[in-house]
């Protein structure tokens, strides 16, 4: 079966698979998709979109909201699952 990347839609070649958000990926398409970093120890997520913790939306309203209200971070977890 062929594993597809959940990024560039291309074929996953590689030994091990990357899951986040449930789906594959390509560790190279692994980024931020507002800064284009990548996103290599840690990833956020929101609205199913991958995040740098300095472009979380979340966080960076937080910053902004004078009502005193505050969000919680939720890491997404980044694993590696070995192909048979």
């Amino acid at each position: 079966m062929m594993v597809h990347c959940a990024g560039c839609e291309r074929p996953i070649l590689d030994r091990f698979l990357l899951n986040v958000l449930d789906r594959a990926w390509h560790i190279k398409c692994i980024q931020c998709c507002e800064c284009k970093c990548n996103l290599t120890e840690k990833c956020f997520s929101h609205e199913g979109k991958l995040y740098c913790k300095n472009e979380f939306p979340p966080l960076k309203t937080r910053c902004v909201l004078s009502s005193g209200e505050s969000y919680k971070a939720k890491n997404t977890v980044v694993s590696a699952t070995k192909r048979h």
